[in-house]
């Protein structure tokens, strides 16, 4: 009984396999008819002619197939209103959309219309201006992969055409500048070294980030003395920059207005603040960076050797990070203060100098002051704007 009973379900199995298998034959014809007619009924006709080696089709069906590739799949879903033309023409692309929008593809009968110049009657893919390359700006050093050659073009950049970064001015490599390091390019650095007023080291053979911003840990301070004119200059810097670029003798820790260098550099002849750092330092006659400033000018010298940050002033107390504004330059971004041009309020011991440590603090449309690194947040209530704060 069970034995006839499983053979009567095998051959129910075998009935619905083959019966799907069937369908699925079926549809395939099915399918391919339907789409046969509905060329037709566009009036498209086409030939197909077979060889051993391939099979050449009427150029008219092609542009039907890749319009309909590009476009009935659109962002927006399903295209369900298309103009009979629009499978003749196939796609038109648009180097500029009336929005802004770089190389967009639309139907035949929209593309003009939504165009801000002339369409081109085919689709992006086959367009040069919207090929994908990598663009670099030649200002800032920077490269951007999977650029459209167009857009790059229309913003200043060189385009590149390879959508992988693979060029030579891509390629990065370590910026030493000072005791900081970074992983850029090498236009960057030049750049970066430029405005700072040093010469471009630039490290091509680390390949890695990690390598980098150890190498930043490394690099030793100092005064380094080479000569000038007949007479000694000196340049406060890393003992590899002064080695490699200036050829000099270097002098670690010391600063170039020490007495015993003889250096033609005087000491503390203004202040101001270094791109990258929190604090006001001193610098020298000589444009070279000095120890954190203090309005005790024997104590923030000392001696013409490096001072630590921690052996520095102290700008403010435990109730008042900003206590010691008007004589004291060391700055701290965690606690609430960085280097900035004074304004009225907030004035150093010597109203000769322009610089200050400022107060990050800021006031909230209620009159609250808030503190550097504090939140809150406003909502619209049902009468008017209700505020929370968020710590």
């Amino acid at each position: 009984m069970m034995k006839n009973k499983k053979e009567k379900e095998i051959k129910h199995l075998r009935l619905t396999v083959g019966l799907q298998i069937a369908l699925l034959i079926g549809m395939t014809f099915a399918v391919s008819y339907m789409i046969n007619e509905a060329f037709k009924f566009q009036g498209i006709e086409y030939q197909v002619k077979e060889n051993s080696d391939n099979i050449t089709k009427n150029n008219t069906l092609l542009k039907g197939l890749n319009f309909l590739r590009s476009l009935i799949f659109s962002e927006k879903g399903i295209v369900s209103a298309l103009e009979s033309s629009d499978l003749q023409q196939g796609a038109h692309t648009c180097l500029k959309t009336k929005d802004n929008k770089i190389c967009q593809s639309f139907p035949a009968s929209q593309c003009e219309e939504k165009c801000d110049g002339k369409c081109i009657p085919t689709s992006k893919e086959n367009v040069a201006q919207c090929k994908l390359g990598t663009c670099y700006n030649t200002n800032e050093g920077l490269c951007s992969v999977g650029a459209p050659k167009a857009k790059c073009e229309q913003d200043g950049g060189k385009w590149f055409d390879d959508p992988y970064g693979n060029v030579q001015q891509c390629k990065q490599g370590c910026c030493i500048i000072g005791e900081g390091a970074y992983f850029g390019t090498e236009r960057q650095c030049e750049k970066d070294s430029a405005s700072l007023g040093l010469k471009k080291d630039f490290r091509p053979e680390i390949t890695t980030e990690i390598t980098c911003l150890a190498l930043a840990k490394t690099q030793e301070e100092g005064a380094c003395v080479f000569e000038h004119e007949f007479e000694n200059s000196c340049r406060f810097t890393t003992k590899t920059n002064c080695l490699q670029n200036y050829k000099g003798k270097f002098y670690s820790g010391l600063l170039c207005s020490n007495s015993e260098l003889k250096t033609n550099c005087k000491p503390q002849a203004a202040a101001k603040c270094i791109e990258g750092k929190d604090e006001l330092f001193w610098y020298d006659s000589c444009g070279n960076r000095e120890n954190i400033y203090s309005s005790n000018k024997v104590e923030s010298y000392n001696k013409g050797k490096v001072l630590s940050k921690a052996e520095s002033c102290s700008l403010g107390t435990s109730s008042n990070p900003l206590a010691n504004q008007k004589s004291c330059g060391n700055c701290n971004y965690l606690l609430g203060s960085k280097c900035g041009k004074k304004i009225a309020d907030e004035k150093l011991s010597d109203n000769a100098l322009d610089f200050v440590c400022r107060d990050l603090s800021c006031v909230d449309s209620d009159g609250k002051k808030r503190a550097h690194g504090e939140s809150w947040c406003a909502y619209q209530g049902s009468i008017g704007t209700d505020k929370g704060a968020d710590s």
